[in-house]
């Protein structure tokens, strides 16, 4: 079970190295900060685009009570309009949980790092299995341990893979 255990630490403290390396390496964090800027910007559009539609069906009213609009090229523009609209708070909304999640995505991103490096400092130091227990479950979904022989009749103790699985945030949709 030792063994099991310090493999899992090893396998965190590479998992950890190379993560880094990728947030370094895709420019991470700035990244999708930019990301959030380009759907706020996108929100702003659909609000004035929203604006503009609510201005036109105030425009096919007063064409209606003018006499200029007869009540079927009203109720087509007005659908016409009213769809738009439709159409452009959808989007919103769309646009509003992409933020949304890409705004958990990186709290997760913010929270993962300092959690690892700090069960990689404390964990040893640690003597009660059910913190040391709680600590790995904070990181790691769940940790895989596969073996193709027994260590009785074959080859070392340590003579087996493990799979770590810790906890990501989900990539964008």
């Amino acid at each position: 079970l030792e063994l099991v255990e310090k493999r899992i630490l090893k396998g965190l403290g590479e998992w950890l190295k190379n993560y880094k390396l990728e947030l370094s390496e895709s420019d991470g964090m700035a990244g999708q900060d930019t990301q959030i800027v380009v759907h706020e910007k996108s929100l702003k559009i659909l609000e004035t685009e929203i604006q503009t539609l609510q201005k036109q069906m105030d425009k096919t009213y007063d064409l209606l009570e003018q006499g200029v609009y007869d009540t079927e090229t009203f109720l087509s523009r007005s659908k016409s309009i009213t769809q738009r609209i439709q159409d452009a708070k959808d989007q919103m909304q769309t646009i509003r949980d992409k933020i949304s999640a890409e705004n958990k995505r990186q709290e997760s991103i913010n929270n993962i790092i300092p959690q690892v490096e700090m069960l990689l400092q404390v964990y040893d130091s640690l003597s009660d299995v059910r913190a040391k227990n709680e600590m790995l479950k904070s990181v790691l979904e769940r940790a895989e341990y596969s073996k193709e022989h027994g260590t009785r009749w074959h080859g070392s103790p340590d003579d087996f893979d493990v799979i770590l699985y810790p906890h990501m945030p989900k990539d964008k949709t």
